[in-house]
């Protein structure tokens, strides 16, 4: 960027690689000109003063492109370092968690200490389950017989269906 006159011009000067090029200056830079000139004029009240001022500091913004093109890589690896530490110590804080939580788990032991006393109360348990299931079976046969009963109707209810859908008594009728 070099200065005529009053007016900017632009000189993308040697091409090194990594530094701001011409195109991304005009795209993320001089959308900032009208912001800086209102700021500038708020300041020197002055419309030419403020002119020349945005002119200087767009002229040292490209000038100083590649120290800028190197902090914004210098904030992208801060960055990323950051999302790094947050990561390990969310890791460890997962980590930490689980084992505070093993730790306070109860400690789950056998309720009796004499094997031929569990093996007594659990065949009892078992015994006390197979009573109320068979139980549960025998009121389950009368559901049986009424389903048998109902066998007959059915089948008298399906012959019954096939006529009316042969009759088609319940179709729309026709419109001519």
């Amino acid at each position: 960027m070099k200065r005529k006159g009053n007016r900017l011009t632009f000189d993308s000067g040697p091409q090194k690689t990594g530094f701001m090029q011409i195109d991304e200056f005009t795209e993320r830079v001089l959308p900032l000109n009208d912001r800086l000139f209102r700021f500038a004029c708020s300041f020197l009240k002055d419309r030419e003063d403020a002119r020349d001022a945005v002119q200087d500091v767009l002229l040292r913004l490209w000038e100083m492109r590649d120290l800028l093109e190197k902090e914004r890589r210098q904030r992208g690896r801060v960055r990323s370092m950051r999302y790094t530490l947050v990561g390990i110590a969310a890791s460890l804080l997962v980590a930490m968690g689980s084992l505070f939580w093993y730790q306070q788990q109860p400690d789950y032991r056998d309720t009796f200490d004499d094997p031929e006393e569990a093996l007594a109360v659990a065949g009892e348990t078992l015994a006390f389950v197979s009573a109320k299931y068979n139980k549960g079976v025998e009121k389950l046969s009368s559901l049986e017989k009424l389903s048998e009963s109902i066998q007959p109707a059915r089948k008298h209810l399906g012959t019954l269906k096939k006529g009316f859908d042969k009759a088609d008594l319940f179709g729309h009728p026709e419109e001519p």
